[in-house]
């Protein structure tokens, strides 16, 4: 597969190598990568919940806070394990 990276990319990439963000433009690209694949994930989770809320399948705030925080912790879980690798 080729893939083309336009000039105004390139240039928000190499940026972001310079300030010290990132090692290089691999590392950017794929934080870029992961981000979208959270995001996709997310909207997957919300659109669960407004068809549930449509369906009528409810369920009480403690429980819903409960998993919700289980949620943000293994978010952060993954993203401290991501920032472990090379």
């Amino acid at each position: 597969m080729s893939t083309v990276i336009r000039q105004d990319q390139q240039v928000r990439i190499e940026q972001l190598v310079r300030q010290g963000a990132y090692p290089d433009e691999a590392a950017v690209i794929d934080d870029a990568l992961s981000l979208a694949e959270r995001q996709a994930r997310f909207m997957a989770l919300v659109q669960e919940g407004i068809d549930d809320l449509n369906a009528g399948r409810v369920i009480d705030c403690k429980t819903a806070f409960g998993d919700a925080r289980r949620a943000i912790a293994e978010i952060a879980m993954e993203k401290a394990a991501g920032q472990a690798t090379p």
